[in-house]
């Protein structure tokens, strides 16, 4: 019988350290927030007369959406 399985080994864990598999393994996700919000940007300041959204119910639950989406990786990364 082995007790492989609760072995547990020390790793240096830290905020910044974590940042590399944070990049890595969210990158897709962070490529799709960072289109929206240019997306957003767009069709808020450039886009053609008729397409602009400049109303903020339109604009709020999107833009909270983005910021939890990008914020969340990193808030799991510090605890």
């Amino acid at each position: 019988m082995e007790w492989t399985a609760t072995a547990k080994e020390l790793e240096t864990t830290g905020f910044f350290i974590g940042m590399d598999r944070i990049a890595k393994d969210f990158k897709y996700m962070y490529g799709c927030v960072f289109a929206i919000t240019g997306g957003m940007i767009y069709l808020g300041k450039y886009a053609p007369y008729g397409w602009t959204i400049t109303d903020w119910t339109a604009i709020l639950p999107l833009a909270l959406q983005l910021v939890c989406h990008f914020l969340l990786p990193l808030a799991l990364g510090l605890f």
